[in-house]
């Protein structure tokens, strides 16, 4: 039975090695929620156009009010949302999701040799941005497999409804392909 004294688990991120869009975006909910459960909630948009790369600057001749303004405010979030009050501060909190990250692919041995490269080690966003690349960028070479499957779904096809299986597989397929392309056009 579980207490509330019980370290807070870790969703994982496979072990096949051939993670989808799909199943990225279901883990990607899972670990925003898992890291603020382990306050760091300042990386749980997991949007690595929106993380924090660095506390805020104190702007020592603000050219006018309203920059000062911005800056007593992002500070002002900083310290309320996240008790984060200096730049140690954030870093560690980016060495402690990097480590959750670490956790949670330590199944996966591509994912985990990926994120353990000396450029890569102890930065949080750039890490999950490594890996966030790694799975949804694969957009052709998962193309390439899905018709292979269906192809091979197709050969083995004696009878009608092994035929339908194989066709809604690509129908399937194609829709969360589209949907993968969509979303790279976007961020791209």
């Amino acid at each position: 039975m579980a207490s509330f004294t019980d370290k807070p688990k870790i969703p994982l991120l496979g072990n096949s090695g051939s993670e989808t869009y799909a199943s990225f975006g279901t883990w990607k909910g899972s670990f925003s929620s898992a890291l603020v459960r382990h306050g760091c909630g300042v990386y749980s948009s997991l949007d690595v156009s929106e993380l924090p790369v660095a506390f805020p600057t104190d702007p020592k001749q603000a050219t006018s009010s309203t920059t000062q303004q911005r800056y007593e405010e992002t500070v002002a979030m900083f310290e309320g949302k996240f008790k984060i009050s200096n730049k140690w501060e954030l870093e560690g909190k980016s060495e402690q999701a990097y480590a959750l990250l670490h956790e949670a692919v330590a199944k996966n041995p591509k994912l985990t040799g990926l994120i353990e490269k000396p450029d890569l080690k102890g930065n949080f966003i750039a890490a999950f941005a490594a890996i966030e690349a790694a799975i949804v960028d694969d957009s052709d070479e998962a193309a390439r497999e899905l018709k292979e499957q269906v192809l091979d779904k197709l050969k083995q096809g004696h009878t009608p409804d092994e035929i339908r299986d194989a066709i809604d597989l690509a129908e399937c397929s194609n829709g969360h392909l589209r949907t993968v392309v969509f979303r790279l056009s976007l961020s791209g």
